[in-house]
């Protein structure tokens, strides 16, 4: 095997490794949305497995295959989806990719329910001193 062989296929390797442990969820789905490929922590957070994730995020595919035509990706800023029984926010982030004239849709689901949460507790802390001092 040529030394170019052996270094891409390592790298391939390191690639795949950081794709399974990523803190994101990352999937990889055929032009349709039906998943080919799931990370971990995909796995962990849609527990029953979706096999469709357009039906997983509950959005518009049409829509988002027509923006990804054009600029080749699509970002929802901020998602809702109840998972395990608790609301989860994310921004998602959905790439168009030609590969070997196979066309498919990577995302990277990024997690924000953390900051959402703490920007509500500010506000509602917020309404609450604002009552206190108007009285």
């Amino acid at each position: 095997m040529k030394n170019s062989e052996c270094e891409c296929r390592c790298l391939n390797e390191v690639i795949y490794e950081m794709f399974k442990k990523s803190p994101n969820a990352v999937i990889l789905s055929d032009k349709n949305g039906d998943i080919l490929l799931k990370n971990n922590t995909f796995n962990t957070l849609f527990k029953g497995n979706p096999s469709n994730i357009f039906k997983a995020l509950n959005i518009n595919s049409k829509q988002v295959i027509s923006e990804l035509k054009i600029k080749g990706e699509y970002v929802i800023e901020k998602i809702s989806l109840l998972l395990n029984d608790c609301t989860y926010y994310f921004k998602a982030n959905f790439y168009f990719i030609c590969l070997k004239e196979k066309e498919y849709i990577a995302l990277i689901l990024n997690n924000i329910t953390e900051p959402i949460l703490m920007a509500k507790k500010i506000e509602d802390d917020e309404a609450m001193l604002k009552k206190y001092l108007m009285e």
